[in-house]
């Protein structure tokens, strides 16, 4: 092939290129927010650290506690109804709180909550 084709067919490839592009534009009645997701690591409850999946990862899932916004060493349960911890602090018996189920329906029950 010639110079000549070649630059032709760049030009033509360039053109179709400039003419196919499209552009999106947000309607004005719609309020569009987004979020960086660059330190997204994992979505594992069991091991997620970052700001972005902390964020998602309390969206999902339900938590044994929750944390106490206005005393962090009083936590809240959330799924758990009572605790108690032994004079050893070795033991820790959780009551879950009853009728709580998965999307999928079937229940939660302790045995969950240890493989979680």
């Amino acid at each position: 092939m010639s110079r000549r084709w070649l630059s032709r067919i760049l030009l033509c490839f360039v053109a179709a290129m400039a003419i196919g592009v499209g552009r999106a534009e947000t309607p004005r009645s719609v309020f569009v927010m987004a979020k960086s997701l660059d330190d997204l690591i994992s979505l594992d409850p069991a091991e997620v650290f970052e700001f972005s999946g902390a964020e998602v990862i309390a969206n999902l899932y339900q938590r044994l506690f929750r944390p106490n916004p206005d005393d962090p060493a009083k936590p809240i349960g959330d799924v758990v109804e009572t605790w108690a911890v032994s004079d050893d602090g070795l033991d820790f018996l959780f009551t879950l709180r009853l009728g709580l189920v998965f999307a999928s329906g079937y229940p939660i029950t302790a045995d969950d909550a240890v493989f979680s």
